[in-house]
């Protein structure tokens, strides 16, 4: 019995290795530690995302795209796809806590929790998975719907945003830059050339800079939006800026920009469009850079040579 005792121990000690390894960074690499959650990412059509402030959006993919339910507009398809790859393949390594008491203490409990994130396809839930507070830098603790486990796993509550803003298409007004025809900014008017953009009233000893052209027509042909506008929205006096755009195939597209009253970023009405948007000071501080001078410089040193004339006549 006493020689059975340091054999029992030594296999004892190899089970608790091999544990400690299969759930280990490593020995998941090898072995394929089994998914947080199971499910078949192409099957998905609806995803719940919840959060603990009362804040809910639903994502629903209907024929070939991705829309926000609650904005009726249509998502960032990236932002989804990346979502779901990500939760496919989130992997259960060692447990942490497996209590009741310890689900609310992480906030991964079934009514308690920092995010729910539900995947459906129809109504048939493929999986439902919680997760809470952070215990580092890029960790979650996260628990399956239907199971004790508790878990720490590589992701952040920042990335299942519960709020409709965050998962909008940031770029619906975007349009090929080729099919661009005409520009018509304030004191700034261009037409499309062979070589490429060029003033209308373009004057002798003048020529285009051919880097600022082409950086305007990049930044009107594809303006971003940060959020969408609600009926209420209120500006102050007067638009900001306005400019149009002349588009093959479309026509003439007009932006009205006006500051948002008591705020700092600017509503923006578009011709062609129904819904209202809001874009940041950022994004209409720069297209308000493009200033004729900006855009023309003189041939040669011909700046030069009529800066020395006016200096030297005054």
């Amino acid at each position: 019995m006493k020689k059975a005792i340091p054999l029992l121990s030594i296999l004892l000690l190899g089970q608790i290795a091999l544990c400690v390894y299969l759930y280990s960074p490593r020995g998941q690499g090898v072995t394929g530690n089994p998914d947080l959650i199971d499910f078949d990412k192409t099957q998905v059509d609806t995803v719940r995302i919840e959060d603990g402030e009362k804040h809910d959006v639903t994502l629903l993919h209907e024929s070939g795209h991705w829309t926000v339910k609650e904005a009726d507009f249509l998502a960032d398809e990236d932002a989804v796809t990346n979502l779901l790859s990500r939760l496919d393949h989130l992997k259960a390594g060692w447990p942490v806590a497996t209590t009741a008491e310890a689900a609310d203490h992480f906030k991964v409990a079934d009514q308690s929790f920092v995010r729910r994130l539900t995947l459906s396809h129809g109504d048939k839930v493929l999986a439902k998975l919680y997760l809470g507070s952070s215990p580092g830098i890029r960790k979650i603790y996260a628990r399956s719907d239907g199971r004790n486990d508790i878990h720490s796993v590589s992701f952040n509550a920042f990335d299942a945003n519960a709020k409709t803003d965050e998962w909008i298409d940031k770029h619906p007004l975007k349009v090929a830059e080729p099919k661009i025809t005409s520009i018509d900014l304030p004191k700034v008017k261009l037409q499309r050339k062979d070589k490429g953009f060029e003033l209308i009233d373009l004057k002798d000893g003048e020529e285009m800079n051919g880097d600022e052209t082409a950086a305007l027509a990049e930044s009107l042909a594809d303006v971003p939006i940060t959020g969408l506008a609600g009926t209420d929205a209120k500006t102050e006096n007067g638009d900001d800026l306005n400019f149009s755009l002349e588009i093959a195939g479309q026509g003439k597209r007009d932006y009205r920009f006006a500051k948002i009253e008591h705020g700092v970023d600017y509503l923006l009405t578009v011709s062609d469009r129904k819904r209202r948007f809001v874009v940041s000071a950022t994004t209409v501080d720069h297209i308000k850079t493009f200033s004729r001078d900006k855009l023309v410089s003189l041939r040669g040193d011909g700046r030069n040579d009529a800066s020395s004339t006016q200096h030297k006549g005054s």
